[in-house]
């Protein structure tokens, strides 16, 4: 009856919610994915060429190079976690908010 109508309703209006934060989370991963490539190719060509960074005494540009990587990469990996408990707390909150509705729906 008009109750399961209220609900549904509120099903109905949290599906482009959910679809705009998976959107957003793609491309969060994306960028997470970029600044991990970043990082791992300085770290690895500052391994690669350890015995001339050594002998140049480069050790802590290198270090600072993949540190300024590392920022970006956490950085890019806080806003995915913000992003998934965004919407993990919808999900989680989605049944309650359709019970209200429900039952609202249901004492007019």
């Amino acid at each position: 009856g008009p109750p399961a109508l209220g609900g549904l309703a509120v099903m109905l209006a949290l599906i482009p919610v959910q679809a705009k934060l998976s959107g957003i989370l793609a491309r969060i991963r994306a960028r997470t994915a970029r600044a991990t490539d970043a990082r791992l190719r300085r770290a690895e060509a500052a391994l690669g060429a350890c015995a001339a960074v050594k002998l140049q005494r480069l050790e802590v540009l290198c270090a600072a190079e993949v540190d300024e990587a590392r920022r970006a990469e956490l950085c890019a990996l806080r806003w995915e976690a913000k992003v998934k408990a965004s919407s993990v707390l919808l999900a989680t909150v989605a049944p309650t908010l359709v019970s209200l509705a429900t039952f609202a729906t249901l004492s007019y």
